[in-house]
């Protein structure tokens, strides 16, 4: 695995290499945002980008660099500055034991702050929260994960990883009560396939992003009900940049005034323009989104 990252890594910065017309410096020419490989990232990356170049900054992107252990590297590494990353995946990427659950925002702040490498820095965070929910179908009737013990048994759809996270089955049995689960693995991060295991009845549960449009298999909205967490099993998830601590503190705060702005609310309606029918591209769906948003 080490082998790999560090290959994966040297790529990286040959990418980089290649596509910048000037080193990184304080001044802040050259910063490189990079995003992981699925769209949300490289939407939040590009908005960021346009921001920065509008504020007269040299900005390259680099989209689709892979999971958190690569991504978060190459910053580290040095080639890349600037990568989105969510608040409480990040806390729990760097501490040294699992958030428990009912940890809230300051608690995540707080592991940040303790165990976020010195040669890192967070910039501010968005109100846009993109973090699991439970979705179900309102004919279950049901609104809260407490009531899951109400519908015994049940099967589960979710990314294959699920089934280990301290927020999937065993933290629904645990903290909840839920009985028998039968996971469901599918690979799409909450998209149209988990959806669709949804509606058509073979899950009667799904862990859907709450930045996710929930679309049927013929792209229409589906009404669904996304299930109260009272005990916190799930850590907030907000965006915010993870940075080099060379950026100038300039550069993150034009991120943070965009930042502010940026609602969960947005990124459905930013998503379903790149996974709908519309089917755009990123840097138009940024571009889109900068020209009504102060920056």
């Amino acid at each position: 695995m080490k082998k790999l990252l560090s290959a994966l890594l040297a790529s990286l910065a040959l990418v980089v290499s290649a596509c910048s017309t000037s080193p990184y410096s304080v001044g802040g020419d050259g910063i490189t945002i990079g995003a992981a490989n699925f769209p949300e990232s490289e939407i939040i990356a590009r908005i960021w980008a346009g921001a920065l170049r509008d504020n007269g900054y040299d900005v390259n992107v680099i989209p689709g660099i892979g999971s958190r252990e690569v991504y978060l590297g190459a910053v580290e590494e040095g080639s890349v500055d600037i990568v989105p990353d969510y608040s409480g995946n990040l806390a729990q990427f760097f501490a040294p034991n699992p958030l428990p659950p009912g940890s809230g925002e300051e608690d995540v702040d707080q592991a940040l702050k303790q165990y976020l490498p010195t040669d890192l820095k967070v910039g501010a965070q968005a109100p846009a929260e993109s973090r699991d929910s439970y979705r179900v179908l309102p004919s279950l009737g049901i609104t809260s994960l407490e009531q899951l013990p109400e519908i015994g048994g049940f099967t589960l759809a979710g990314n294959p990883e699920l089934a280990t996270r301290p927020y999937g089955p065993e933290g629904l049995q645990e903290l909840y009560g839920a009985t028998e689960i039968t996971m469901l693995p599918i690979a799409d991060g909450g998209g149209p396939l988990t959806i669709a295991a949804l509606s058509a009845g073979r899950a009667q549960l799904a862990d859907i992003y709450t930045t996710s449009p929930t679309l049927d298999d013929k792209g229409q909205p589906l009404d669904l009900v996304e299930l109260a967490d009272p005990k916190q099993l799930i850590l907030p998830q907000h965006i915010l940049p993870v940075a080099r601590k060379e950026v100038p503190a300039e550069a993150l705060a034009v991120l943070a005034r965009v930042n502010q702005q940026l609602t969960t609310e947005d990124m459905v309606a930013l998503n379903t323009r790149s996974i709908g029918e519309e089917k755009a591209s990123a840097y138009t769906i940024a571009r889109d989104w900068l020209a009504e948003h102060p920056h």
